[in-house]
């Protein structure tokens, strides 16, 4: 994994703020690491994976930014009844300032969503690309390295069969 670079463009995905996610891509792999995050302090797992064998990128957006948005302003009113008392005004204003920049930094950061990486026999989720704009983003680096790959394996396959002396049969067809 010495040539491997970094391509992650948010750290912590927002669906899951306690584990560390990261996307490397090698040469010839796509590397996911998830950790060490809050409760898993000690722990990494790492899925390799062929650029070879991927199938497909799914992006598929989320309406989990939607509910916090909603959240967020639910909370935001829950401090409004303090401005009836006078003492209470400085205190419904911090509360109302810390929501409005919990909003600001959640709207701040885009639409969310889901990147699952299809190969023939799994389906994985890229748990650090969980805003649109970063999914966008990797992908943009992704995408030309797996052409690159199926490209360069494509052509690995018929040049064996091009490279074939002059009167060899073809072989067999599989049947």
């Amino acid at each position: 994994m010495t040539d491997a670079r970094p391509i992650s463009l948010s750290g912590y995905g927002a669906h899951n703020m306690v584990v560390y996610h990261r996307v490397f891509l090698s040469e010839r792999h796509l590397i996911l690491t998830e950790g060490p995050g809050l409760f898993r302090p000690f722990t990494e797992t790492t899925r390799e994976f062929l650029l070879s064998d991927l199938q497909g990128i799914t992006i598929t957006r989320t309406a989990s930014g939607f509910w916090i948005n909603i959240l967020l302003a639910v909370l935001g009113l829950i401090g409004l009844p303090c401005f009836a008392e006078s003492e209470m005004v400085p205190v419904a204003c911090g509360w109302l300032v810390i929501v409005a920049l919990f909003l600001a930094f959640h709207l701040s950061r885009g639409a969310t969503c889901k990147v699952i990486v299809h190969t023939a026999v799994s389906h994985e989720h890229l748990g650090g690309w969980s805003r649109l704009r970063a999914a966008r983003k990797g992908l943009a680096v992704l995408i030309p390295a797996i052409e690159r790959a199926q490209k360069d394996l494509a052509l690995r396959q018929t040049g064996s069969v091009a490279a074939a002396p002059e009167g060899t049969p073809p072989p067999p067809a599989a049947g």
